[in-house]
């Protein structure tokens, strides 16, 4: 019997600690994306294989590499000089025309998105030279221009001169900024557009006399920015808490624009989702709308198997077993669904509830070890110890895992599963 010598692990985080550069090299040469990506985001991976990674096609690992501390300059010059040749030379994504996502590109990724979201994350690593974050807000291309506002190391000049921008995105960025002026901040607090005010609220920065002002901004958005806030104090936070009730957990925060202009009636309803641009997309926004009654999503809650099928695989069951509203009894009706999602997330609700055992069984035998996960993860205290002890032994490490990491498992569950991951780690 020998054992299998792979990474260190960190006892503390139960994540890599280091990464031996041999299993680097031979996990590089994999071609497996996630298993690139979970490399580039590690902090320890070795230079010389986050440098290999540039030569990939642009997209999720290389803005990873863009992210790492561990990147040396080189490389991050390469992925910013690779990236923005993509912008310069390859036609812009057509935004919609018109209807809710008007002037908003909603349609599948592309490499010129992708090198958007590269460029973004080289400009905020604060190792990038100021005569590269000089190039993007001298640029006529706005994008460009709002990425140089991500730099930590934006002069402040330039953040002033965004502050006073006549463009709104110029404004917020410098409104987010980690090194903003606490004048610009007070200036920006009273911005006629709500994601600047938002910005502000959520800034660490934003002084309490700003915040309190903001107490009384009319955005339900701008008071959730406020809730996040590390810097609020406990008498605010209280204050906040205490005068405003909390925003429903299925509105989005993002584009409240166009979540308001989205249909609010019966029949605005059913013209909007038979429209042949209707998207999964486009039913997020609308599901997550606060002028969308409920019904118009779901249906009715005494017949959640009987909800409508829409086009593009947008699916009213997910929306139904995430809403807060549906009950229980609803939820144990998606146990069965077809689709796995619907199954984790109905999972994460009833693990910890009073529901039956019988429900329990089909959740904790599931055929997704995604479901068998989630419902170890979130399984509560009057969790039946017999169904512990399946998710204990289950093949997949993930679910043992979620099982020793839950703190309602019986101990002895948890040392049976930490038995079968000891088990592991030994060949013979």
């Amino acid at each position: 019997m020998k054992i299998i010598e792979g990474t260190n692990a960190s006892k503390s985080s139960g994540g890599p600690s280091t990464l031996s550069v041999t299993v680097a090299d031979v996990m590089a040469d994999s071609a497996i994306d996630q298993l690139h990506l979970g490399m580039a985001k590690n902090p320890n991976c070795p230079p010389h294989i986050l440098d290999r990674f540039v030569s990939l096609e642009i997209g999720a690992v290389t803005k990873a590499v863009a992210a790492n501390p561990a990147t040396t300059l080189p490389t991050l010059i390469a992925l910013y000089e690779l990236s923005f040749g993509i912008i310069d030379t390859q036609p812009k994504d057509e935004p919609e025309a018109e209807g809710p996502f008007a002037g908003l590109y909603v349609g599948p990724d592309t490499a010129v998105r992708h090198a958007h979201r590269v460029l973004g994350a080289v400009a905020s690593n604060a190792i990038l030279p100021l005569n590269y974050v000089e190039r993007l807000w001298q640029s006529q291309d706005i994008d460009l221009q709002v990425m140089a506002g991500y730099s930590p190391n934006l002069p402040a000049e330039m953040r002033a001169i965004f502050a006073g921008s006549e463009n709104f995105r110029l404004r917020r960025v410098v409104a987010g900024h980690q090194h903003v002026e606490i004048d610009v901040l007070k200036q920006l607090a009273d911005d006629e557009d709500e994601g600047v005010r938002r910005a502000v609220a959520g800034n660490p920065r934003t002084p309490a006399s700003v915040l309190h002002r903001l107490v009384k901004d009319e955005s339900r958005f701008v008071h959730q920015a406020l809730r996040n806030n590390p810097g609020l104090t406990p008498a605010l936070r209280h204050k906040l808490h205490t005068a405003l009730p909390l925003p429903p957990s299925a509105v989005s925060p993002i584009r409240p624009a166009i979540v308001e202009s989205l249909p609010s009636t019966g029949a605005e309803f059913s013209e909007f989702v038979s429209s042949k641009n209707f998207s999964s997309t486009a039913w997020l926004y609308l599901a997550g709308s606060p002028t969308t009654p409920f019904d118009f999503v779901i249906g009715s809650l005494d017949n959640v198997q009987g909800l409508p099928s829409y086009s593009h695989g947008v699916s009213p069951h997910l929306y139904a077993a995430r809403h807060e509203e549906t009950p229980d009894s609803q939820l144990e009706l998606l146990v069965g669904s077809k689709e796995q999602r619907v199954r984790k997330q109905v999972a994460k609700r009833l693990a910890g509830s009073l529901t039956s055992t019988n429900v329990l069984e089909v959740l904790v035998r599931d055929e997704s070890s995604g479901v068998r996960k989630a419902v170890a993860r979130h399984a509560g205290p009057t969790f039946p110890e017999a169904l512990w002890n399946e998710l204990a032994n289950d093949a997949k490490p993930a679910v043992r895992v979620a099982v020793l990491e839950n703190q309602n498992a019986p101990d002895v569950i948890r040392a049976v599963a930490r038995m079968n991951e000891l088990s592991e780690t030994y060949v013979d």
